[in-house]
């Protein structure tokens, strides 16, 4: 039986409803629940042994998930994430796997496997963590994105930003490299300290990936001169 779920107030600040059945089960990001009813039951545990776990946290996700499950009845749950944006939902068939970039993973039945993708330099390098996480098997899975949702359905070639990016099949490839307008090191470097485009991953093969539309490193750079900077001789009461 699959879960019963809508996805409310998108696309600027979307929230997961879910309504679960006796033998259902969902884990979730520790963060993600904004409430549930008396009939929802919730366990905090590490999923998949201590180095599964280790990869997740290395990946940027949560050492920890919550379960959820209910033992009487239907019961109601909301997950939220905390950044302003929408969510996704990719159903699993067990034949194609799904790569998420740190931090997009929301929730997801408990008979998804999720485990940690070693990605190499090309993850250092694209911005994304050496670790991503990977989800396979068959079960529903949620992730949130910042901004708007576009999903692509990719024949052969697409340039994503890697700020930009949310989640691919892994059925596809890709490569980080330097941006076409920013082609070789002093072009590059130009790009990394004062353009801010310097990397995309390049797509190859048939599959879908879904991108989103802001990235949360120009909010970033738009912030920084407004934080509140203490001097060295200022007194802990300030």
């Amino acid at each position: 039986m699959a879960v019963q779920f809508e996805i409310a107030h998108r696309p600027d600040f979307s929230a997961l409803h879910l309504t679960l059945q006796p033998g259902q089960r969902l884990v979730a990001e520790p963060a993600a629940m904004a409430w549930k009813d008396a009939h929802v039951q919730l366990a905090s545990k590490a999923r998949g042994g201590a180095l599964r776990s280790l990869g997740r946290m290395f990946s940027g996700e949560s050492l920890l998930l919550n379960t959820f499950w209910t033992d009487a009845g239907p019961g109601r749950l909301t997950l939220a994430p905390g950044a302003t944006g929408d969510l996704l939902h990719v159903p699993l068939d067990g034949s194609v796997g799904l790569v998420m970039q740190a931090g997009a993973f929301v929730a997801a039945e408990e008979s998804v496997e999720l485990r940690a993708r070693w990605e190499g330099l090309r993850g250092l390098f694209g911005g994304e963590g050496l670790v991503l996480q990977h989800a396979s098997g068959r079960g529903d899975v949620f992730l949130h994105t910042y901004g708007g949702l576009l999903p692509v359905d990719l024949q052969d070639e697409w340039l994503v930003d890697t700020g930009c990016l949310v989640a691919f099949e892994d059925t596809l490839s890709y490569s980080v490299e330097a941006a076409p307008h920013r082609k070789g090191v002093k072009g590059f470097l130009k790009g990394m300290v004062f353009g801010g485009e310097a990397l995309v991953c390049r797509f190859r093969g048939r599959g879908r990936l879904w991108v989103q539309t802001r990235s949360s490193w120009p909010l970033a750079r738009f912030l920084n001169p407004f934080r509140r900077v203490r001097s060295s001789n200022s007194s802990s009461d300030d």
